[in-house]
């Protein structure tokens, strides 16, 4: 299936504010937080959609997040999963994805800084693809002693590199916690021109980035993030992706644009700002080629503390 990454939201860079800017009674401030100990446990959910049908079940699963550091200028905090769909699918698979718990590092403008436990998500992940090569080895007659030799000598050369181990594992999260600081005015709308990645094809395309409040209910501020391509600015680079389409597929010229190719996402979220933690949070995104729409929509709701 074709996904669309959305790498400039995920790495927390266009979206993410620094709370140093002014702040007054028409601005709201929103920092992520938290007391050394304290523990937030997430139930969430993804699923998929193909022209507004279901595709799969729902995979569900839980995140806890235990703050480790908290001081001026930094946040440390771990997250830990359990997945117990992959469990009844397969108790060791379960094990294995439960066994990587990354100790996240976030600076003085809530900006990913890297993990403090890099060495042991690296050394987590490679056991799970392993494990995964493995599987395939036993169950794909196709799939070689020699095959699966050579696949995991790749996968333990490629997960060697820290800025791939940190970007993996902060990629995981960042849908529910980035941006980790941000103000935003109460009747204006925030704008940003960005761009993001159609990772099937490895060209970044141009998108605007817009960041309002929806609602605020006390310590509750419901606000949205909602990206669109730029199709004036990105003209030259969605030639270049539909002309990548069409290596694989015939791409409809008897379709308007936005249906030939488009993606879109929104995140809305239900920030509480007595925890310093989101309580709700639905990340969606869309891709549509070919007039056929593909959804994905995350969401996670705060289950402890209440």
């Amino acid at each position: 299936m074709l996904v669309w990454v959305l790498a400039a939201f995920a790495a927390g860079v266009s979206t993410a504010q620094s709370t140093d800017a002014p702040v007054d009674d028409t601005t709201v401030v929103l920092e992520l937080g938290g007391v050394v100990g304290q523990t937030y446990r997430y139930d969430s959910e993804a699923v998929k959609s193909l022209d507004g049908q279901a595709v799969g079940p729902p995979i569900r699963y839980e995140e806890t997040f235990e703050v480790l550091e908290s001081e001026p200028g930094e946040l440390v905090f771990r997250c830990s999963r359990k997945a117990p769909d992959a469990r009844r699918q397969s108790p060791e698979m379960a094990d294995l994805l439960e066994r990587d718990t990354p100790e996240f590092i976030l600076d003085e403008h809530g900006e990913f800084a890297g993990l403090r436990n890099w060495e042991e998500s690296r050394d987590a992940k490679i056991a799970f693809a392993e494990w995964m090569i493995e599987s395939r080895r036993k169950n794909d007659p196709m799939f070689t002693d020699a095959d699966a030799a050579e696949s995991i000598e790749i996968t333990r050369t490629k997960l060697q590199k820290r800025d791939l181990i940190e970007g993996q594992s902060w990629l995981a999260v960042a849908h529910l916690l980035a941006p980790a600081q941000l103000t935003l005015s109460k009747g204006d709308p925030l704008e940003i021109k960005g761009d993001t990645t159609a990772a099937f094809a490895g060209i970044r395309v141009p998108t605007i980035e817009r960041m309002w409040i929806e609602k605020i209910d006390g310590d509750l501020i419901t606000y949205v993030w909602e990206q669109t391509i730029d199709r004036e600015r990105g003209a030259e680079q969605l030639q270049m992706v539909l002309e990548h389409l069409n290596q694989s597929m015939r791409v409809r010229d008897d379709l308007p644009a936005e249906q030939r190719f488009n993606g879109t996402s929104r995140k809305t979220t239900v920030f509480d700002r007595s925890l310093g933690w989101p309580r709700e949070v639905e990340f969606a995104t869309t891709l549509t080629i070919n007039g056929q729409e593909q959804m994905q929509v995350e969401r996670w709701k705060l289950i402890e503390p209440q």
